[in-house]
Formats: structure tokens, sequence, C-alpha cells
């Protein structure tokens, strides 16, 4: 039976030879032209793979015996077996066109190396065809090409320069023995039938291209061996489903685009031994459902999966440092991401548009680099706790439209260029101490965003910053910024209040604009310029402070503010721009001071209700139609003989010359760290004040100081313990007010804060004794961070002759950085602060474990560590005096050898912990209690 089944595949292949392989061997007589297919290759090859450029000289491959010997030996049963089961194969299935015309071969010698030795059939499911490639050996049997020998395989950097190249289109098997090394590079590229492959035990490396284009190949199985997988490896490879790796795999490296567009992989289980993924590794596997990552990863290279749409969830373990740029762009597929601590780098745009990633993510504390979109378009994505130790960058989670929470770390330093950009359902944010910028539409269209609390340590919000937030009610600006953008709260429709503190010196233009509900504004005095359209159409703003400061007002700046009445600017203004205060309906009052230089056109254009402007200034220069469509009862009061007279004259206004001074009015007494500070009201036509003061309310009040300009005045010529009694006078150079009606203040001086002990209850503080106190109030805020703003009093001491506290509702905070001011009291009233205070740091006594002789020398010392700290003091005494002592500068350290001792000397050795505060200095905690080891 076999017999005649060796016959049926002998006399079938004859038939197939004569009918194909004949025409072939006759056409090889002539040298061929470069066929199309190669040229079309040549090209592809120059386009997308660099490494093929230039092709090396081939290296010469010795001569084999000729194949008709071969053919004479007996085949083994095995052999025999095989040719059944091709011939079998071969009546099943005709050759495609595509394979009956592949052209074979050309016998012509390649420039440089000796013709392959090779028997040759057709390029057909029956060829035959064997050779040698450097130390390896190859054959085609049917439909199968087997590699064996011993060492690695010769690359050529051309998938044509392997000798098997004309046959690919018949060869379904491949079969890479036990003792091969390496796979070449480009080796079995294009092989579109390939369906089986068998990789030998001993392959430490799969070239560049090796199996690119192999689109039938269902199942590779990577050998332990294997410790890196080369470009472009397996790209293409269309119908792999399954990749998998032996369970001791040496794998290390997967190249760039080595599995790219491998479109029906379903999952993939990588090796603990992995250690990087190369960019566009998986790019455009759009099967991919699930990828568990090995243990020893730290690196997912840029691009490594986009594209995978149907992948679910990826967990990064917390061996990965770095995340490439666009390494999950486009998994619109993905429900879940978890980022463990240890990450280091995430690359821009990484998980870019998976719009379905859910629930919250956490960017650990250890990411240091973060590039820009990061969650762009992530519209799913619910929350974000980010801890990074770095900016918020660039559109890092522009268009997530169902991001409704976002925690911000404090170690966060900064929030880039529409980082929560269209974050429609963001409710509030609260911006730590750590973060110096807001970047330029950070928060723009977060129209659900009700709270934004700003901490002390924000430098600058940056344009459009908060631009249509049209929920936030309320905004405070900290001190601490010193740059407000234009258009920051444009279109902020429901806010209702802000408050811009003293750091910031100018309004942008815009800044508030559209703030339809805004009814009151406070403004810091350092404020000198409110630019163009700063306030334009806040039609309910009925209240603003104008800055002692204030120099000038912009274009359109309170543009139809209907709801202004009464204004009354301060003594500093220089210039009012053009159409500054236009359309403001309800405007009926406006009084200036004496430094206004010029009033630009139209600038009170269209008020009706305007019918009183007084000036104090002789010279302002006055614009073309200041009051055009306004009222017809408008009375302009200014002096004789100014422009203002000259003004209301040439445009038939009436006028009213002023010739007295109002009385000022006392606003605020208080004592401060310099002496008593009086406060009194601003009197139009003032060109200075006169502060009188005395020790008794209807006792003889002398002339304490002349005050030009200002409207309050320090006195520091005052005893702790006294009283005093105020009154003040508004001048110019032809008329007096009435003296102000008085006001009094028992002066108590400020104490200082003289010592800071960490004691084993808390924190121990000191201060001086101040002449006339009946007590103190101790106030304490954090160092940094939230509510590192506001002092909060901690304790108040009834005896005004105690002078230390100690804090214990600390002592349990080991390493927490607070600051402390003391205020004097004289019955309830205050002395001044110390508004800086002075910085302490909680550190809990410390415990030396043991100390025990390690030489004559030498003492080993143990004792207990903690991460709160900067480092470690161990001090070694004779007697009561210290011999020596030891800084550790790390908190880690909770063990040392210390040498450089007296041998025959009895120490007492003691430890404390320290840290160190930037700025500031060092604190320490108590020592500990100590032990004694002879030498």
């Amino acid at each position: 039976m076999k017999t005649a089944k060796r016959f049926l595949v002998v006399l079938l292949t004859f038939c197939l030879l004569c009918s194909t392989v004949m025409p072939v061997f006759a056409e090889e007589a002539v040298t061929p032209e470069p066929t199309q297919e190669i040229a079309d290759e040549t090209a592809e090859e120059t386009a997308d793979e660099t490494s093929y450029a230039e092709e090396t000289p081939i290296e010469k491959i010795p001569e084999e015996a000729p194949v008709e010997e071969a053919a004479e030996e007996e085949p083994s049963a095995e052999e025999a077996a095989e040719e059944e089961s091709s011939a079998e194969e071969a009546a099943e299935k005709e050759p495609s066109a595509e394979e009956a015309t592949e052209e074979e071969p050309s016998a012509k010698p390649i420039a440089g190396k000796a013709p392959f030795s090779a028997a040759k059939s057709s390029a057909s499911v029956f060829s035959t065809a064997s050779g040698t490639l450097g130390s390896l050996n190859w054959s085609i049997s049917g439909s199968t090409l087997t590699i064996n020998g011993s060492g690695a395989m010769t690359s050529y950097y051309s998938a044509s320069n392997y000798p098997w190249h004309s046959y690919r289109s018949s060869i379904t098997k491949l079969v890479i023995g036990d003792y091969v090394t390496s796979i070449g590079e480009g080796a079995f590229r294009d092989i579109g039938n390939l369906t089986s492959l068998t990789i030998g035990s001993r392959v430490t490396s799969i070239g560049h291209y090796a199996f690119r284009n192999c689109s039938n190949l269902t199942t590779v199985t990577i050998p332990a061996a294997v410790t890196v997988i080369g470009e472009n490896a397996f790209t293409n490879c269309t119908n792999l489903v399954a990749l998998e790796f032996a369970s001791n795999s040496k794998l290390t490296d997967i190249k760039y685009q080595a599995f790219d567009n491998c479109k029906n992989l379903r999952t993939l289980e990588l090796p603990n031994s992995l250690v990087t993924i190369g960019s566009r590794a998986f790019q455009d596997c759009t099967n991919l459902l699930a990828v568990e990552f090995g243990t020893k990863l730290t690196t997912i290279d840029y691009e490594a999966f986009e594209n995978c749409s149907n992948l679910i969830e990826v967990d990064i373990p917390a061996s990965v440092r770095t995340i490439g740029r666009d390494a999950f762009a486009n998994c619109t597929s993905m429900v879940s991401l978890n980022l463990s601590y240890g990450l280091q780098t995430i690359g821009s745009y990484a998980f870019n548009n998976c719009t379905k990633l859910a629930g919250t993510v956490k960017i650990p504390g250890t990411v240091t680099s973060w590039d820009s979109g990061t969650f762009n378009g992530c519209t799913a994505l619910e929350g974000a706790q980010i801890y990074s130790a770095c900016n918020i960058p660039d559109y890092a989670f522009k268009n997530c439209t169902s991001l409704s929470s976002a925690t911000i770390g404090g170690t966060v330093t900064g929030i880039g260029y529409q980082s929560f950009y269209n974050c429609s359902k963001l409710t509030s944010v609260s911006i730590p101490a750590s973060v110096k910028t807001i970047g330029t539409y950070a928060f723009q269209d977060c129209t659900a965003l009700k709270t934004a609390t700003l901490t002390s340590g924000l430098t600058s919000i940056g344009n459009y910053a908060f631009q249509n937030n049209t929920a936030l009610t309320s905004i405070k600006i900290p001190n601490s910024v010193t740059s407000l953008g234009y258009s920051a709260f444009d279109g902020c429709i429901a806010l209702q209040t802000a408050t811009v503190s003293t750091g910031v010196t100018s309004i942008g233009s815009s800044t508030f604009s559209g703030c339809t509900s805004l009814t009151t504004v406070t403004l810091g005095n350092n404020v000198n310029s409110i630019n163009s359209s700063a306030f334009k159409n806040c039609t309910s703003l009925k209240s603003i402070n104008w800055p002692s400061n204030l120099n000038s007002i912009g274009y359109q700046a309170f543009y139809n503010c209907d709801s202004l009445t009464t204004i009354v600017f301060p003594e500093a203004l220089n210039n009012i721009d053009g159409d500054a205060f236009r359309d403001c309906n309800s405007l009926s009052s406006v009084t200036l001071d004496r430094n206004v230089t010029k009033i630009s056109y139209d600038a009170f254009e269209y008020c009706p209700a305007l019918t009183k402007f007084t000036t104090h200034s002789t010279t302002t220069t006055y614009g073309s139609n200041v009051f055009y469509g306004g009222s017809s009862s408008l009375t302009i009061y200014g002096y004789a003989d100014s422009t203002a007279n000259t003004y209301a004259n040439k445009n038939n206004h009436r006028f009213v010359a002023i010739t007295s001074l109002d009385t000022p009015t006392n606003k605020k007494i208080a004592n401060t760290v310099s002496g008593v500070h009086v406060y009194w009201n601003y009197v139009p036509g003032a060109s200075y004040y006169t502060v009188y003061r005395s020790t008794s309310p209807n006792g003889t009040y002398s002339v304490a100081k002349s005050v030009c300009a200002a409207t309050n005045w320090t006195d520091t010529s005052v005893t702790s313990g006294s009283t005093y009694y105020y009154k003040v006078e508004a001048k110019n150079s032809s008329a007096s007010s009435s003296k102000s009606a008085y006001q009094s203040i028992t002066y108590i001086g400020t104490p200082d804060i003289t010592s800071r002990i960490n004691k084993a209850a808390g924190i121990q503080l000191g201060w001086n004794r101040i002449s006339g106190a009946t007590g103190y109030a101790i106030y304490r805020k954090p160092y940094s961070g939230a509510g590192s703003d506001t002092w909060v009093r901690v304790a108040t001491i009834t005896d005004g002759s105690t002078v230390s506290w100690t804090d214990t509702s600390v002592k349990n905070n080991n390493g927490t950085t607070y600051r402390y001011t003391i205020r004097a009291l004289y019955g309830s009233t205050l002395s001044g602060c110390r508004n800086t205070g002075r910085t302490m740091v909680r550190l809990c006594s410390q415990v030396l474990n043991s100390a025990t002789k390690a030489s004559s020398t030498s003492i080993k010392c143990n004792w207990t560590t903690s991460s709160a700290v900067t480092g470690y003091e161990v001090r070694f005494m004779i007697g009561d005096t210290v011999y020596k002592t030891v800084t550790i500068g790390n908190y880690n350290a909770g063990t040392k050898t210390f040498t450089g001792l007296i041998p025959g000397k009895t120490y007492k050795i003691q430890v404390r912990t320290y840290k160190k505060v930037d700025g500031v200095g060092s604190f320490y905690s108590a020592w500990s209690t100590a032990k004694t080891v002879s030498l």
C-alpha cells in the first residue's frame, strides 16, 4: 500500500514538473530582467525600512552536492510519510494562478558570491529544493521549509536575497531547527501562505522584518531562549490569533512595530523577563482584548498600543517607569486604567481619545515628567486624582466632558494650557499652595464649576483661565497672585462676588466682562490700572471699592454697568479712557480728585441719571462728548477758573464753584507692630490732612502729623499700656474742614516669639513680656497648603506675666511644619500681629533602640526611623561633655557603626531627628533617652 502511495506521489509530481517546471527552466536559459514584483518590493523596502536602504555585499556561500545525488537516497519512513502527506495535500489543492506564474530565481550569480547550490522544481506546493546558508542548511519539501544546522542565520537585509525567496508562495510550513541561534533580518518576509511556524529552542533573536507580511500565520510560540524580537518582525501578520511565550522566557525587548497590524491578535500574556515594549510594537492590533504585563517591564514606548480599539483594561505594573507618547491613544474600548506608584514619565497624548475610559484615574506622586494631552478626549472619565511632582500638562484632561471631580495633590507645581478645557461636569476644584501657575484656558468652559478655591502660593492666573464658567458664584484671588490674565473670568454669568487681593497690580482687559450677576467687587489697594472692558456688561455691579493706588481706567472698562449709582474716585486716579462708563444708566454722582489729568471722549456718554459731577482738579483735559446723551440737569462742581469751569460753559452745563471742605470721618484705629494706625475717609478737594493727638478725650490736642494725599497714618511715638485720642482735619490752600470726632485706643506692644522647643508633650513656645498686657493670644496656621493664609487662635493666656505655652494638640504630628504668632491683650484690645510668624516643625521624641560595643574604638547604634524627617543626629558624651556629634542625612538610615572613639572610655549616647525647611533652616526633636557603652 505504501509503495502504491509513493508511486502515485512520484507520478503526480512528474506530471506537474512536466507542466510547470520545464517551461520555467526553459525561461531561465535567458537571464531575466528584474520583475516588477522585485522592483516594487525594493521600493517598499526603501520607503519603509531604513535598515534595507543600502544592500551590503552578500557573503559567499559554498556550493553543495547536486540535488540529484540526494534524490537517489532511499527516503526514511518519516520522509516517506511526509511525501505521502504532501502528495495528498497536492491532490486536494491546485496551485493558484499567482503560484503557477511565480518566477523562479535566476541562475545568474549575485555579485560577490557564488550562486546557491540547489536542486529546484516549480515554485508550487510540490517544490523540492535545498542548499546552504552560511553554516546552516535549508530545504524545501512539498510546502515545508526547514532550516537546520548550527549557528546564526546570515542576514542579507533584503528578503529577495534569501535562497528560498522565489519559493515563498508555496511555503505553508516553516521549521527552524533546535541548533539555529538566530533568525536573519527579512528572512521569511512576504511568505503570505505560511500557516505553521516552529522556532528552535536555541534561537536567541528574531531579526528585523523576519516574518513581515506573513498574513496567514495564526499561531506563534516564542521559545525561552529568545531575548530580542526585532523591528517589524511580525508586522502585518493579520491572521495571527495566538502569541505565546515559553514559561521560562528570557525575552527582554520587543522592538519597533514588531507586531504592528496583527489585527486578529486577541490576548497577550507577556513574560516577566520583558523590559521594553518598543514603539508601535502592537499598534493597530484592533482586536486585542487584554494585555498582562510582566513584573520587570520598565518601558512602554511611543504608540506601542495605539489604535488597539478593543483593548478593555490596562493595568500598568509598578516596575514601569516610562509610558511613551500616544502609547494607548485611540483605545476606544478601554474602560479601566491603573497607573502604579513608581511610574515616572508619561508621554504626550498617551491615553488620548480613550472614549470609554471611566471611573477615576490616579497619577502617582512618582511622576516627575508628564507631557501634553494625556487624557484629551476621554469623554467617559469621571474623576482624576493627581499627585505628580510636576505640572499638569497642556490639554491633559481637555474635553473630558464626564469629569466631575479632580483632586490636585500638594506636589503639583502648575496647571497647563487648556488642562481642563470643556470639562463641563467638573463641579469644584481646590488649588493647593504648591501650584504656582494656572495656564491660559485652563478651566475654560467648565460650565458646572461652582467652586474654585485658590490658595496662597499661586502667583499667576492665565488668560481665559475660567472663562464661561457659568456656575461659578464667587472667587477670591489670594495675595500671592501677581498676574491676573485678561478675560480670566469673562462670561462667568453666575459670579456674584469677586475679591482681588493686594498682590495684583492690574485688572486685565475683559477680566470680568459679561459677569452679569456680579454685584460686589473688592480690589486690593495695589491695583493701579483697570484695563479695557474689564467689567463691561456687569449689569448688576453695585459696589466696588476704588483702590487708593488706582491710576487709570481703560476703554469701556465699566461700559453698561447699569447698577452703579455713586462713584468717588481715589486721589491717585490720573486718567479715564473713552467710553469707560458709557451706558451706566443708574449712575447719578461722580467725584474726582485733584490728580485727574484727562477724561477721554464719551467717558460718561448716555448716563441719563448723572446729575452731579464733582472735580477737584483745576487742569483736567476733557475729550469730546464726555457727557453726551446724559441728563439735562447735570451740574459740574469745581473750582472757579478751572478747566472744568471752561468745559461746562462751552458745553452748556451748569457749573457751581467749590468753596469749602467736608469734615473727615474717622474710619478705623488699630494697634500695629510699629504703633497706632489711624484711618479716615477721603475728603474731596483736600490737599493734605492734619492729625491731632491727646491723652484725654477733652484735653489739649496737639498736631501729631500733617499727611499729604494719604488717608491713614501710623503714630510710632507711643508707649505700651497708654491710651491715646486722635482727631483729623482736611485742608487745602484756601480752606479747612472742621476737626473730626475723636477715636481712641490703648496701645499694646507686640510680643515676639523668643523660643521654640520640641518637648514630649508638644511644641513649647516662649515670648517677651509686654508692659501693660493683661494676657496673650496665640495663633497658628499650616506652613503651606490649605489654610496657610489664615491665622487661627489656638490659645488665650489670661495672665500678663505668663510668657510660655505648650501646644499639645500637635503632639503626634511628627514632621508637620507650622507657623506661630502671638498678640498681647489689654482686656479685649489686641496688639499688632507679626503676620509672617515664626516657623516650627513638630518632631516627636526619638527612640534609641540599642547601642553596643563593636570594637575597642567603635560602637554600633540602632534607632527608630521615620520618613517624616530629613535625618538624624547622634551624640557621644563622656560625662557631661559632648565628645562628638554625627549627622546622618538619610531618613532611611537607622543603623550605623561609629568609629574613632577612645578605648577605655565610657560613652553616653543619644539620638534626635531633624528636618530642614527650605529658606528657613533646620529644626530638631528632643534628645532620646541615653544609653551607656564602655569600650
